[in-house]
């Protein structure tokens, strides 16, 4: 879920995470409960990427990290949208925040509210990526 961020092919979708932090992306990843397709991780002189999905029948997501990528990305507003079917969106957003702060991923996480009923809630996690997560 590249050098440009949030673009999409046919089979997937992909976003960028920041130079050196693939095995935080990928940690955080696993640790949400989606599983990695390994057949289709890739590296080369140019970086490497690592697709997941949720499910069989869900879109795959590819993360990829560039070699002498810059560390000064930006946020951007893309986001990928995640639904967590034992938890309601704000604890969900919280529990997100909770484990940034234990795999020390934490540096500027935040959540926000993302509509005034809160069956929404965004998660930031700038020291990974440069994308948000939608919880829904």
């Amino acid at each position: 879920m590249l050098a440009v961020l949030g673009h999409s092919t046919q089979d997937h979708v992909a976003f960028q995470v920041r130079t050196g932090m693939l095995s935080g992306a990928v940690w955080f990843f696993r640790e949400i409960g989606w599983f990695e397709l390994h057949g289709r991780k890739v590296s080369g002189p140019w970086g490497q990427a690592r697709f997941f999905t949720s499910d069989l029948d869900s879109p795959v997501v590819q993360l990829t990290e560039l070699s002498g990528g810059s560390d000064s990305l930006v946020m951007t507003e893309n986001h990928l949208a995640v639904h967590f079917s034992r938890a309601t969106p704000e604890e969900a957003a919280k529990a997100i925040l909770a484990w940034a702060t234990y795999a020390c991923a934490g540096e500027d996480a935040s959540i926000e509210k993302a509509n005034p009923e809160g069956t929404k809630w965004f998660v930031y996690l700038p020291a990974l990526f440069t994308f948000a997560i939608e919880i829904v």
